[in-house]
């Protein structure tokens, strides 16, 4: 693209954590963060599985003085009723990085909106399901997925212009998340999405590829 350095983007998938004793959660995870320096952390945790949060706090913390983001991510949200509680204790660990304001995505399946709550400018927590969710031993109603795409929509919001532009690329091809922004996201970045739909003949992946810059100066003016 002209005009900017060429970057990679990596993906880390770690292992989970197997032991939690004597600080093991707490030195894996300061060790990851600190070699790799990420553009932001995301955390996930399924409902019903174990995770010592008091071993998080010194790797939140030290995200927080590295200004690197934080998400905290609820997943297999229809699996379990304690996904509430999840949230709960997550929200409650967050609270370093200021006040949550929460905020509401409307939905196409559901009358309910799907809800991510924001901290200040480097932490959220939200619930996802990244694949359709069905159960016939509980019930015969097939749950969509859900959440991905506000979760990409508000770690974008938050990041810095340099870091913002690595997102982007990182989420490039995620179709269903620039099809929501180009039909969805009001103003200037909705106007601007539609030339450019037109300048490309409708390919989504070239109206991203042409957006990423655009974004990138104008998210911060919304």
């Amino acid at each position: 693209m002209p005009g900017v350095k060429p970057f990679r983007v990596n993906f880390y998938d770690t292992p989970g954590i197997e032991s939690w004793d004597n600080q093991d959660g707490q030195t894996t995870m300061l060790k990851f963060i600190e070699e790799k320096n990420p553009v932001c952390v995301i955390y996930c945790a399924a409902p019903g599985t174990f995770a010592n949060l008091s071993q998080v706090r010194p790797v939140l913390k030290f995200c927080q003085q590295k200004q690197i983001f934080w998400a905290f991510v609820c997943t297999n949200m229809w699996s379990n009723a304690s996904r509430k509680v999840v949230m709960g204790e997550f929200e409650k660990e967050l609270a370093i990085f200021g006040t949550g304001v929460e905020k509401s995505f409307d939905q196409q399946h559901s009358q309910t909106p799907h809800k991510v709550t924001v901290f200040g400018n480097h932490a959220l927590c939200t619930m996802v399901n990244s694949i359709e969710y069905y159960d016939p031993e509980y019930s015969p109603e097939k749950k969509p997925v859900q959440g991905i795409d506000e979760l990409i929509h508000c770690i974008m919001e938050a990041l810095d212009n340099e870091k913002l532009l690595g997102w982007c690329n990182a989420v490039l091809y995620r179709r269903s998340y620039w099809e929501k922004v180009s039909q969805k996201v009001s103003g200037f970045i909705s106007l601007r999405l539609k030339d450019l739909q037109n300048m490309t003949g409708g390919s989504i992946q070239q109206i991203s590829m042409n957006a990423v810059m655009y974004i990138s100066s104008m998210i911060r003016k919304r």
